[in-house]
């Protein structure tokens, strides 16, 4: 399956949300003709300015921390466009319409990479 790596905390709101609220763009400087499901990596850096001025409990910070490294889950990619349609669109970038978040009962340890790439996890690995 196809496997977009993303910076924590855009991950982790992708898949778990941010107070109730899953994120639903995923913004980029390129589009892709895919479509369908695919997994989400969590790079090792995170991006620390997302969450300037916002107070994060303890055991979100500890769940990051593990999920460095890792596909933690995956989504639907259903399409892609320009519009500003929600408050998680950022002005001319191509935003990646997610939805159908599923959380994997454990983070997988990959490599990540740029752009789409293919990962295969056993179903055992999946879900619970």
């Amino acid at each position: 399956m196809k496997c977009l790596t993303v910076k924590n905390p855009w991950a982790d709101w992708i898949i778990n949300g941010l107070q109730g609220r899953i994120k639903t763009t995923e913004n980029r400087t390129w589009e892709t003709t895919y479509r369908g499901r695919l997994y989400i990596h969590v790079s090792k850096t995170p991006d620390k300015s997302a969450i300037e001025g916002i107070i994060i409990e303890p055991e979100v910070i500890e769940r990051w921390q593990v999920q460095q490294g890792c596909i933690i889950g995956s989504v639907e990619l259903y399409a892609i466009d320009r519009d500003i349609k929600t408050h998680w669109d950022e002005a001319g970038l191509f935003h990646w319409r997610l939805r159908n978040p599923e959380l994997l009962k454990k983070p997988i340890p990959a490599r990540g990479s740029l752009g789409l790439w293919d990962f295969h996890i056993k179903q055992e690995q999946t879900h619970d």
